[in-house]
């Protein structure tokens, strides 16, 4: 995509490369400033906000929901998505969340898994958008069978993310 000019406070620098690419380009700055430790600590002078993993479950999380995570703080972004439905049914958009939280994983503390579990709308086998804690994960070889309903189980182009096995319901054998 273009580069796009915004003003610093409006932008947002990700605390880490595996937090890059979720938000929209115009609210994130570009990876060049991610690579320069001059660059990073100008932007920040500047009102940048930092994109943390916080601000990542934050993201996935619906706007007004009790969330175990930490409020932002004054220097961390807090964005979520204007439509969020439609952003989350997305493909695209649900692999990503599940990517970065699969990558970050080992950082996840206890309240970003609840959070997550209760709150984060994940994509079912049937299009709907329904808790990740209520979600089936099934294995790959059952993925195909009618054991559970699609509307109970998580959508299957999802199911290879790690982040759910601590999210979802796993079906055992």
């Amino acid at each position: 995509p273009s580069p796009v000019l915004v003003r610093a406070g409006d932008a947002t620098l990700p605390e880490n490369l595996r937090l890059d690419g979720l938000l929209d380009v115009k609210h994130s700055l570009a990876a060049a400033v991610w690579e320069s430790e001059v660059l990073r600590t100008v932007a920040r002078e500047s009102g940048a906000k930092r994109f943390t993993l916080n601000s990542a479950v934050r993201l996935a999380c619906p706007q007004g929901a009790k969330l175990a995570t930490a409020k932002a703080r004054e220097d961390e972004a807090a964005y979520s998505y204007t439509e969020y439905e439609a952003a989350l049914s997305e493909v695209d958009t649900a692999r990503k969340l599940a990517k970065c939280f699969s990558d970050e994983g080992s950082r996840l503390t206890d309240a970003h898994k609840r959070d997550l579990k209760e709150h984060w709308r994940c994509l079912a086998d049937d299009g709907s958008l329904r808790p990740a804690g209520e979600l089936w994960l099934l294995p790959a070889e059952l993925a195909q069978e009618p054991l559970v309903p699609a509307e109970s189980r998580l959508h299957r182009q999802l199911a290879e993310f790690p982040v759910f096995r601590h999210v979802c319901r796993a079906f055992k054998v």
